[in-house]
């Protein structure tokens, strides 16, 4: 009968090994292609979007609801102002850089920092898709009381 290999000592097992030390800040590209996305959406929303459906809302000649009036007025402030092309620019890449910059810290585990990466930019990039949601309820908002308008009209 051959001889039974001794078990192996707990130091050579992956999960007994002490946590690896982050040796630098990492930024999440994930939240950074999100965010290019977001932003690229917003883009198009408030320069082909918004735009066509202001002519559907004067030729109504209604009252629009405060949000659409919000949208309208966002989107006045994109087509208008050179200031804020650089902003749709810098939000997907200065807020990943931003968010590292914030949550590192010198003797963070490398699992500790990918957390708190996930948690922070999660919620960054949730708000900023809120940001996109509330501008295309706001467009279609107003567009359900102009549909409503027109059919009370008829009647």
């Amino acid at each position: 009968m051959p001889p039974v290999p001794p078990p192996l000592p707990p130091r050579n097992i992956p999960y007994a090994q002490p946590p690896v030390l982050a040796k630098r800040p990492v930024t999440s590209i994930r939240q950074t292609v999100t965010l290019g996305a977001i932003s690229l959406i917003l883009i198009g929303e408030l320069t082909y979007v918004v735009p066509a459906m202001e002519q559907v809302f004067k030729d109504f000649k209604s009252e629009l609801p405060i949000l659409t009036q919000m949208t309208l007025a966002a989107s006045h402030f994109a087509r208008n102002n050179f200031l804020a092309w650089p902003l749709f620019i810098a939000i997907p890449l200065f807020v990943p850089m931003l968010t590292t910059a914030l949550l590192w810290k010198p003797g963070l585990t490398t699992t500790q920092l990918r957390v708190r990466h996930l948690i922070f930019g999660s919620l960054i990039t949730t708000f900023f898709a809120l940001i996109a949601v509330l501008l295309v309820v706001g467009l279609f908002v107003g567009y359900i009381g102009l549909i409503d308008s027109a059919a009370s009209m008829k009647k």
